[in-house]
């Protein structure tokens, strides 16, 4: 079993100071700068989209589009517990993207299990 080790960096971080936990992030971050505290906390869509992967690299750049071209972007959930999780979440994030998008739970005795055609027809 391979047993991960934390190392924090800590030592000259007072608790008493109301950003205290802000600190330690950014020092464990290497973050010297208030501009790269900033950056790291406040991204723009393309350092969060930044991944060279290639299918993801492609839906990447379709989301991208979709969201500057104001297009709606359904997420297709699943009814279970991890896929309205996973559904919430990337909801959150495209809208906090400024993408025009909203969740669509499939129903459960109706459409059934996993992706239907013709819900994505609807």
């Amino acid at each position: 079993m391979i047993k991960n080790i934390w190392r924090i960096k800590t030592s000259t971080v007072n608790k008493n100071q109301p950003d205290w936990l802000l600190k330690v992030l950014a020092k464990n971050r290497n973050l010297k700068t208030s501009k790269e505290i900033e950056e790291f906390l406040n991204p723009t869509i393309d350092q969060i989209l930044n991944v060279k992967i290639s299918q993801e690299e492609k839906a990447i750049q379709r989301i991208t589009k979709a969201i500057k071209n104001k297009e709606k972007i359904i997420v297709y959930s699943d009814y279970d517990a991890d896929g309205i999780t996973a559904t919430a979440i990337m909801w959150e994030t495209l809208h906090d993207l400024g993408a025009n998008v909203m969740p669509y739970v499939p129903h459960r005795i109706k459409e059934g299990y996993g992706l239907a055609i013709p819900a994505i027809e609807k």
